[in-house]
């Protein structure tokens, strides 16, 4: 079995598999599923996991950790990937919550961003997706600048990644680097044992974890967390 990670790299085995592994199944992990068919093309024998943030299950939760909330806040790059999990969110906030009022805060750039988030209150919420490149262009990892918007806010900051938890963040259903890479192992070994990868649909099922960070949630007064949460700084 072969296993892969991210575009590129499954790109290149499914293009090259016939001359340099012919027959090898592939797990895959890091694409997204609209990517999956212009990656693959025709072949077959090949299933894996993927990258999918959950928006919508941290829309929920955030939901219910401020269930007075009054408005949404939305930060994201402003390239072709943070465009695509803003217009997630936003879909999600519409279809969860159609009385919420939501802005983005994107075209801004990240000190107005920063004035911005400095006057909304604990009734406020804002959703940060991918954020490393402000709208000026200026480049920082995405940690930092989810650090900038997360100590300026006087409201909580809900992330869908768990490495952008230790910015001063709140947190959410959180995507887990380890858990992709483990299911997709998992897959390997059904393969090895005898099933076939055109019998494994490929999904984002259990990669994810609803984590948050009890130092913010004590900054913020918060406590009504869903039961299966797990806390960071407790």
């Amino acid at each position: 079995v072969i296993l892969t990670s991210d575009d590129k790299a499954l790109e290149t085995v499914a293009r090259n598999r016939s001359e340099l592994f012919p027959g090898v199944p592939v797990v895959f992990t890091g694409v997204y599923r609209e990517a999956l068919p212009g990656l693959v093309g025709s072949e077959r024998g090949i299933t894996g996991i993927f990258e999918d943030q959950d928006v919508r299950t941290t829309i929920r939760y955030a939901l219910g950790i401020q269930p007075r909330a009054r408005a949404a806040y939305l930060v994201s790059d402003r390239n072709e990937s943070g465009r695509a999990i803003e217009a997630r969110l936003a879909g999600a906030l519409a279809e969860t919550a159609p009385a919420l009022a939501v802005t983005s805060l994107s075209d801004l750039p990240i000190e107005s961003i920063e004035g911005r988030v400095k006057s909304l209150g604990p009734d406020d919420l804002i959703f940060i997706g991918s954020y490393s490149i402000d709208s000026e262009g200026k480049t920082f990892s995405g940690e930092t600048l989810i650090g900038k918007v997360a100590g300026a806010s006087k409201a909580p900051v809900y992330v869908l990644n768990t490495h952008h938890l230790g910015t001063g963040a709140l947190g959410g259903n959180l995507l887990s680097p380890y858990l992709p890479g483990a299911t997709a192992g998992d897959l390997a070994l059904r393969i090895l044992a005898g099933e076939s990868a055109d019998a494994i649909e490929p999904h984002a099922t259990g990669i994810h974890t609803p984590l948050y960070d009890w130092k913010v949630a004590i900054r913020f007064g918060l406590t009504d967390f869903p039961p299966n949460a797990s806390f960071t700084n407790a």
